[in-house]
């Protein structure tokens, strides 16, 4: 017998050609292929994705940390170039008047020139020359004051219109339907503006409000008289703002009750009530209440225009009027002025009516101020 098995169906085994034949077809392996190969492409692309969108948020980031001190710079550059166009007019109308002066100066030395010629041809004398001088410099006196007690009275009217303005049928119905409590109420425009510390409990929009007509109002009183304050305020209605000269920073006079301005709104109020002790300090005024900014205005312009007395804080040369201080009619003791008003009642009746009668412009009252009289002596 053979030792090889036996085959009962009579085919061959077929396990070595199974094992023989492959698991996958070139057709698979290229569709693994290529699908591997998008997989690689789609990771890349996502990377680069991923560092264009980390890139654009830096960039963002970083404009958006700059962009603040720009804008601080922008704004600064503009006050620069307001305070430079203000030099620039300053310089301007010192030249003019530089020239004007010198203008003066050779006209007067062309006018002694022939005032000597003339006195060598005539003949005359040495003191009928002196006098002759004597009267010219005390014409030239008297036209100068006049002129600046008419640049007075000019002055104290306008500070009466604009009391007129903001403090005079306003406040009557304003007091009568007020809802707040407090002790001092103060009311310009119809507005009312209690102190720092008791603003709690008060419209906003009125507050704000109230706050613009005291900056608009003090730029105005500024312009009239000629005076610069200590922090410049800019007038944007109810957005209205002052600039710190030292730190070059700007307080905002508005939004009083977030939180995060609380302390900047009350560093910007205590700016502004230091500008009014600042005009008040020059007005020759003292300062009381220093935390009710329209109190101490409307105080300092009823005292400027007559209507008001309070006791002077220092002496100041009124009789400049330069100074501030020469708005201010400066009333004396009851005796002084009985005694004033007799002698001048008996010079009234001593001297016959004038044009050239100088203004009473320490102790007058708007009621002696005629402003037709002036305008016409002012356009002729």
């Amino acid at each position: 017998m053979s030792d090889k098995p036996s085959n009962p169906t009579g085919t061959t085994s077929t396990a070595d050609q199974t094992d023989k034949k492959q698991s996958f077809t070139d057709r698979d392996r290229a569709k693994l292929t290529s699908l591997w190969s998008s997989i690689q492409r789609s990771q890349n692309q996502l990377e680069a994705k991923k560092n264009e969108l980390r890139a654009s948020m830096a960039s963002e980031e970083t404009h958006r940390s700059n962009s603040a001190p720009i804008q601080n710079q922008q704004i600064r550059l503009d006050l620069y170039r307001k305070r430079i166009e203000q030099a620039k007019m300053r310089v301007r109308t010192a030249q003019m008047r530089l020239n004007a002066a010198e203008q003066e100066v050779k006209e007067r030395a062309v006018v002694s020139a022939q005032e000597e010629a003339e006195f060598l041809a005539e003949g005359t004398s040495l003191a009928e020359q002196a006098e002759q001088q004597l009267a010219v410099r005390k014409a030239d006196e008297l036209a100068a004051t006049k002129i600046k007690n008419e640049i007075i009275y000019r002055r104290r009217f306008m500070l009466f219109e604009l009391h007129s303005i903001y403090f005079e049928d306003h406040s009557s119905a304003r007091i009568r339907d007020r809802t707040c409590g407090c002790t001092k109420f103060d009311v310009i425009r119809g507005l009312h503006l209690p102190s720092c510390s008791e603003r709690a409990g008060h419209n906003e929009v009125e507050l704000t409000a109230a706050i613009g007509h005291v900056v608009n109002l003090l730029n105005v009183i500024g312009r009239i008289l000629d005076y610069h304050y200590l922090y410049p305020m800019f007038f944007k209605g109810s957005k209205s703002y002052l600039l710190d000269p030292n730190s070059h920073v700007i307080y905002n006079l508005f939004d009083v009750f977030t939180r995060s301005h609380r302390e900047r709104f009350q560093t910007a109020y205590l700016s502004l009530n230091r500008n009014i002790t600042q005009l008040r300090t020059d007005l020759g005024l003292n300062n009381t209440d220093l935390d009710r900014p329209v109190h101490n205005i409307q105080n300092a312009l009823l005292c400027c225009i007559g209507k008001a007395s309070s006791p002077t804080a220092n002496i100041l040369p009124s009789n400049l009027f330069e100074c501030p201080a020469s708005v201010v009619p400066k009333f004396g003791t009851p005796n002084s002025i009985q005694s004033s008003s007799t002698s001048q009642k008996q010079s009234i009746k001593t001297q016959p009516p004038s044009e050239d009668n100088i203004l009473d412009v320490i102790s007058a009252k708007n009621e002696t101020f005629d402003v037709r009289r002036l305008v016409s002596r002012s356009v002729t």
